[in-house]
């Protein structure tokens, strides 16, 4: 019997993982079985959804503001984008508090959010 593997057999083999007899077998094990979960944390979206709401209000398009922190484009819309994992990190942040003379504390709720 003939198997299909996007990896190197030797590296599946290497890494104990199952040899596969389809792509679709690939695809069906390695997505995400809970479709309902979201992808970043809670708190995660609360900073994008501020920092989304900061970009807006200044009416900077998703290049100007990928400028400003040195990002792509591209960056920023998956960091926007619900479906992708793709977020900011502090440094992101520092970047914005300083650009904008703003508070890292900022970007922060004023209580604990609750985890998911």
């Amino acid at each position: 019997m003939q198997y299909y593997s996007p990896l190197n057999p030797e590296l599946v083999y290497c890494l104990g993982l199952i040899r596969l007899k389809s792509f679709s077998d690939f695809f069906d094990k390695t997505t995400h079985l809970d479709m309902e979960k979201p992808l970043v944390s809670s708190i995660d979206q609360y900073i994008i959804d501020k920092v989304q709401k900061l970009r807006l209000s200044h009416n900077l398009t998703m290049k100007e503001f990928g400028y400003i922190l040195n990002v792509s484009p591209s960056f920023i819309w998956n960091v926007e984008n619900p479906q992708n994992i793709a977020k900011y990190n502090i440094k992101h942040l520092n970047i914005l508090a300083f650009y904008f003379e703003l508070s890292p504390k900022y970007f922060l709720p004023n209580k604990a959010v609750v985890p998911l």
